[in-house]
C-alpha cells in the first residue's frame, strides 16, 4: 500500500508530517470561523428580518445600512478582501500569516454571507 500510495502521490508522501499539520490548521481555522460566523451571522441575520418593512421592530434606517454593508461586503472578491485587511489583522492580531493571520479574514468574509442565509431561512 506504501509503494502504491509513493507511486500516486510521492510529493505528499514525502512531506506527510507537514500535510498532516496542514490538514489540523486547515480543520482549526475551519471550526473557528464557523462558529463565530454563524453566531454573528444569526445576529445580523435576525436583526435584518425584525427590521424590515411590516416586521417586529420596524427600523428601515438600520435595514439599509446594515443591508448595504453586507451586499457591499459579499461583492469583495475574498483575495482583494485579504489583502485590505493585512493592516487591520495584523493591529487586531499581531500577525496576517498562519493560522491566527487568516482566521480575522475568512471571519469577515464568511459573516455576511451567513447573514443573507439565515436572513433568507426566517423570511
Amino acid at each position: 500500500m506504501l509503494e502504491f500510495l509513493n507511486n500516486i502521490i510521492p510529493n505528499i508522501m514525502n512531506k506527510l508530517p507537514a500535510f498532516w499539520t496542514a490538514v489540523i490548521e486547515t480543520f482549526i481555522m475551519l471550526g473557528v470561523v464557523g462558529i463565530v460566523s454563524l453566531f454573528f451571522g444569526t445576529i445580523f441575520g435576525v436583526i435584518m428580518v425584525v427590521t424590515k418593512r411590516d416586521a417586529i421592530l420596524e427600523n428601515r434606517t438600520v435595514n439599509f445600512i446594515l443591508g448595504k454593508v453586507i451586499d457591499f461586503l459579499r461583492s469583495i472578491p475574498f483575495i482583494i478582501l485579504i489583502f485590505a485587511l493585512t493592516q487591520v489583522t495584523r493591529a487586531i492580531v499581531g500577525t496576517s500569516i498562519g493560522i491566527r493571520g487568516a482566521i480575522f479574514p475568512l471571519i469577515v468574509g464568511s459573516v455576511p454571507f451567513v447573514a443573507r442565509q439565515i436572513e433568507s431561512a426566517l423570511s
